[in-house]
């Protein structure tokens, strides 16, 4: 079976947090809960999955109060090779 972790090409660690400082840039404020992890191990792969609640606040001056929230009940799927 193919996952999405095998088509990822990996990418140095500055252009990761690069891209990151862009994508959060919008934002005034993020706040991330990830509960419920379910690791299973199969050989050198695990696949984990957890429920997500992602809130990310806009600035004030865009006139919008509060976070706009986004997250999932069912649980979120992602794989993995475990690096040693």
């Amino acid at each position: 079976m193919t996952t999405l972790a095998d088509r990822i090409e990996p990418i140095e660690l500055d252009e990761y947090v690069q891209a990151l400082d862009r994508a959060f840039a919008p934002f005034s404020t993020t706040h991330h809960a990830i509960t419920g992890h379910v690791v299973e191990i199969d050989g050198d792969r695990a696949t984990i999955h957890a429920h997500v609640r992602a809130e990310h606040w806009v600035p004030e001056e865009t006139g919008r109060r509060g976070p706009a929230r986004a997250g999932r009940a069912a649980p979120s799927r992602r794989a993995a090779k475990p690096s040693l």
